[in-house]
């Protein structure tokens, strides 16, 4: 494979949610790093689009246009490639629908996974890669101009700052300020009454504030609703991608279970503690941030005690309480 010199204008194309997107940034940071002048497109869907337009390195920002006859998709897309001389599928792995969209961009230069070394898709094809990190993966796509995996993963977001009155849930910013999110997007991971328990623990102390970050598309019991609403824990609904990013920025803590908004918060530096299934793949798509825990007990994160809880709080967390 030869490689690649002085690119003008690159396409990232990266589909699906926010933590894919955010996982692209350290091989964003790498092509400016190795060709400062390059300019760098991304074409995604409208929750990575959102977030790319937070990255200094990125000059233009486009959705990626759909149509019920999908056999229209690539041809919908060809303006968001004008003026590049090379686009990226970004994708760890062989993807179908973003191959066509590559072909359709023309570009000179179509980098992409493929099995097939004359890929019929891409002009530069890499070999499948094993089972790693998502974020080692992406790095095999960037072989052709040479550019090699760092020791450090930079991800180098400017958060816009925001006025929004959910950002002072907390008033008193001498108490300690614990973000929760009770669900994602596979499901309940540690039992409610567990949550309750950790929440009774900490608001014996009087020294922790307790907000739960509820999307719009979560739906409580009316059970865990009386229970919050009896602990007199904030519920705090943002309908802002900037306003959740604002809020984790704040936060002294962040448990959540596995999603996007792990990785959100591995953006902003927010200490972190991870829940994980057993069936959850942390090789692959856990943080690789310092501030980050991951718990996944081989007997299943049902099973955590509450007082295990408490200890990570108190020693990830760095809290004496």
């Amino acid at each position: 494979m030869s490689t690649l010199i002085h690119p003008r204008k690159i396409a990232l194309i990266r589909r699906n949610r926010l933590g894919d997107m955010i996982c692209t940034f350290p091989m964003i940071h790498a092509l400016k790093e190795k060709f400062p002048e390059v300019k760098i497109v991304i074409v995604s869907d409208s929750p990575g689009c959102e977030v790319a337009r937070w990255s200094p390195l990125v000059e233009e920002v486009h959705q990626i246009r759909t149509s019920f006859l999908k056999f229209l998709n690539p041809w919908l897309n060809r303006d968001a490639f004008q003026g590049c001389d090379t686009v990226i599928a970004v994708k760890g792995g062989f993807d179908r629908h973003l191959a066509k969209m590559v072909k359709a961009s023309r570009d000179p230069v179509r980098i992409g996974f493929d099995s097939h070394r004359d890929s019929d898709y891409y002009t530069h094809s890499i070999p499948l890669p094993e089972y790693e990190h998502q974020i080692k993966t992406l790095f095999r796509l960037l072989q052709p101009f040479g550019i090699s995996e760092p020791e450090l993963y930079r991800f180098d977001l400017s958060i816009p700052k925001v006025e929004d009155p959910i950002l002072n849930w907390a008033g008193d910013l001498s108490a300690k300020t614990l973000l929760l999110t009770l669900t994602c997007n596979r499901g309940q991971y540690w039992p409610m009454k567990n949550y309750f328990s950790v929440i009774d623990r900490l608001q014996e102390t009087g020294k922790v504030r307790i907000g739960i970050m509820k999307r719009p598309e979560d739906s409580f019991s009316k059970e865990t609703m009386d229970g919050l609403t009896r602990r007199e824990v904030r519920i705090l609904e943002p309908t802002d991608l900037t306003v959740v990013a604002n809020l984790l920025k704040t936060a002294g803590g962040y448990i959540s279970p596995e999603g996007g908004l792990v990785h959100l918060a591995a953006s902003t530096k927010t200490p972190t503690v991870v829940l994980w299934r057993p069936d959850g793949v942390v090789k692959k798509w856990g943080s690789t941030a310092k501030t980050h825990l991951d718990l996944q007990p081989k007997e299943g994160i049902e099973n955590l005690s509450v007082d295990q809880m408490i200890d990570v709080i108190r020693s990830h967390f760095g809290w004496e309480i």
